[in-house]
């Protein structure tokens, strides 16, 4: 079926050899394939056709994007724009490359110049959220990414950025945030983990939202059982605010046992040991960090206690 598919693309070539548009499905066939050298060897054969058709040099640009060769990428989006400058997806690509490199004045002007042709594009004010966050305008950066929720109440990155503005600023709003974007992807362990951390950071104001956290935590060894980090935040919060050595010494050699270089995972569980008086374990863990980074002040000072 897709020889035949392929098949096709091809006689539809060799009927019009001087047509862009069979090079440009043919690319396009090549690249949702993963064939990037054959799709970009197309795309280059329908530019040779007409060098200003936006659609390919769109396509190619977000190709070049996939494979991370950014420079030539941008190389495309800009000539799009210099074709076609009210092209609406090249005006953006071009806001969000000029983000990367920190050229925030030019990414708004063509922020801008998309949402005077269109004033409902979520990803434009998302984009300006972005620049807001980046510049310090914490307050902006929200107002931002609640309008592109507005255009498209699906947005689940605009969720998740509002929700860690709020919860830097220590706002409950942040669980309304994180609520719906576990909604939007339940599986999603980059929104329950955001969820997580924030009920363990406020938790010293309310301490039933351990509790929260660690079945939060759970959730996500539930969905990613490799997640190291999810192990050690349930050891951090035993060690740290229920002083339950023994369970948070489990939480880090589970978290050691999935990432065996895990050096704070190491000087925790020495803290844990210490707490519980068993002081060669407690050594052989700060050893066991400082081997792994031995520019860990803590594991050295808490060594040192060890020897004293």
């Amino acid at each position: 079926m897709i020889n035949n598919e392929l098949s096709l693309l091809d006689q539809e070539i060799l009927d019009s050899p001087n047509e862009l548009l069979p090079y440009f499905n043919r690319a396009k066939y090549f690249a949702g394939r993963n064939m990037g050298e054959k799709a970009l060897e197309d795309f280059n054969r329908a530019l040779r056709i007409d060098s200003t058709n936006t659609d390919v040099l769109f396509a190619k640009g977000e190709l070049l994007f996939g494979y991370r060769d950014f420079e030539k990428a941008f190389e495309m989006y800009k000539k799009c724009n210099l074709s076609e400058p009210e092209n609406v997806p090249c005006l953006l690509k071009n806001a969000e490359m000029n983000v990367h490199l920190r050229q925030y004045r030019k990414a708004l002007e063509q922020i801008n110049s998309a949402l005077k042709i269109n004033d409902q594009l979520a990803k434009a004010y998302y984009i300006k959220g972005r620049i807001y966050k980046e510049t310090g305008d914490s307050s902006l950066a929200v107002s931002s990414y609640q309008t592109a929720i507005e255009s498209d109440p699906s947005y689940y990155d605009a969720f998740i950025e509002a929700g860690l503005l709020y919860s830097e600023a220590r706002s409950d709003l942040a669980i309304e945030y994180f609520n719906t974007a576990m909604e939007l992807k339940p599986n999603s362990v980059e929104a329950v983990y955001a969820q997580a951390y924030y009920l363990q950071k406020s938790g010293l104001s309310d301490t039933a939202r351990f509790s929260q956290a660690d079945q939060l935590y759970q959730r996500i060894l539930e969905i990613d059982p490799g997640n190291a980090t999810a192990h050690f935040n349930q050891g951090f919060i035993d060690l740290e605010y229920r002083q339950n050595y023994r369970a948070a010494s489990q939480h880090f050699s589970n978290a050691i046992e999935l990432y065996p270089d895990y050096s704070q995972a190491f000087y925790n569980r020495g803290l844990c040991h210490e707490s519980l008086d068993e002081r060669n374990l407690a050594l052989a863990d700060y050893e066991k960090a400082l081997e792994i980074d031995p520019t860990f002040n803590g594991a050295a000072l808490a060594k040192s206690r060890m020897l004293n």
